[in-house]
């Protein structure tokens, strides 16, 4: 556990305590609700620590107590809790239950932050997947138009005279042609599809203009 120190307080609020605040409300919660329905993925974690650090100074001293002393709260509350006889665990239960909304409206804000920004992060899967397909499409089509064409064999001349060179000369320039005729194709290709690269890559920035940032 880091022993950073993300608000001077008074008490100092580490790191440390305030993952430890994180995964004893997550307890807390699972405790009193009978199921775990919070998800502290690696993007909750430091979208919490800068939340409470932000809101540290504004908090009743008690309440700040609570959090920089998480750590041992945390301890003894996971190594003292199954040894609790349940009449004294029922009384810990309804106590949580009437903490637990301060609790709650400290934390769902973060949860609805990461929620935000998780479904982000997909959204810029899927188009970075959607450029790679294009990428690839767009150099197999170049690659379709460079491969060069088979050349005919040309047949014999009926007469036993020699080809005249004006024929050489025109298959010569028809060559030509169709060799300049499939470079512009390429070109052509190649062109739209860095288009379509272009505009991908705009939309995914537009879409990403506000997304979430985790310090």
């Amino acid at each position: 556990m880091s022993n950073v120190i993300l608000n001077y307080g008074p008490p100092p609020l580490t790191e440390e305590a305030a993952d430890a605040a994180l995964d004893l409300i997550d307890f807390i919660a699972a405790q009193v609700r009978g199921v775990d329905l919070i998800d502290v993925t690696p993007t909750v974690r430091p979208l919490w620590r800068q939340h409470l650090a932000g809101l540290f100074q504004q908090l009743p001293p008690w309440t700040r107590n609570w959090y920089a002393n998480a750590p041992l709260l945390l301890a003894t509350t996971r190594a003292q809790w199954p040894l609790l006889d349940p009449m004294l665990r029922n009384t810990v239960l309804q106590q949580w239950a009437n903490e637990l909304p301060a609790m709650l409206w400290m934390l769902e804000p973060v949860l609805a932050q990461a929620q935000q920004f998780e479904h982000q992060q997909q959204q810029l899967a899927q188009v970075l997947d959607h450029i790679a397909q294009m990428r690839v499409e767009m150099m197999k089509s170049v690659a379709d138009n460079m491969r060069e064409e088979p050349v005919a064999e040309p047949r014999g001349p009926t007469a036993p005279t020699p080809a005249p060179a004006q024929a050489d000369q025109a298959a010569t320039e028809r060559a030509a042609i169709n060799e300049l005729e499939r470079m512009r194709n390429a070109s052509h290709n190649l062109g739209v599809g860095m288009v379509k690269m272009t505009n991908a890559t705009i939309g995914l920035m537009n879409a990403m203009s506000g997304r979430v940032r985790i310090g």
